[in-house]
């Protein structure tokens, strides 16, 4: 792997747990407009990767038990996550009554996705 590509996937995992971090705990959902734009910048760049032929759910396919199930689900969550954050980012705009319980809710799912990958990463051959 590319030491860019390398650094795009850190990157891109350090500012969804910033934003993880941040959006569990705060309350003004205007507040984290900027951050969940961010990480909507980056998260379609970071699936790519990650998605690629020979990238990481491939590795997942390869090295983990049970590795084409997890690969289903964690494709279905990109995806899913794709559809969902741009509606997220309009409901904050919008100032929508129920857009800090729907990105408290993303900031869930998001971190156990993140933890799923991360503990199917960390396989040992």
């Amino acid at each position: 792997m590319a030491s860019g590509t390398f650094d795009s996937i850190v990157m891109a995992h350090r500012a969804v747990r910033e934003f993880v971090e941040r959006a569990l705990q705060e309350e003004d959902v205007g507040a984290l407009l900027p951050q969940i734009e961010r990480v909507w910048d980056i998260l379609p760049e970071h699936f790519f990767y990650e998605e690629q032929a020979g990238g990481f759910l491939d590795q997942i396919r390869l090295r983990a038990p049970g590795g084409e199930e997890h690969v289903t689900r964690l494709l279905a969550e990109h995806r899913r996550f794709e559809s969902e954050v741009p509606e997220l980012v309009d409901a904050i705009r919008r100032g929508d009554a129920d857009a800090l319980e729907r990105l408290h809710e993303f900031a869930h799912q998001i971190r156990e996705h993140e933890l799923l990958e991360g503990l199917l990463g960390g396989l040992k051959e």
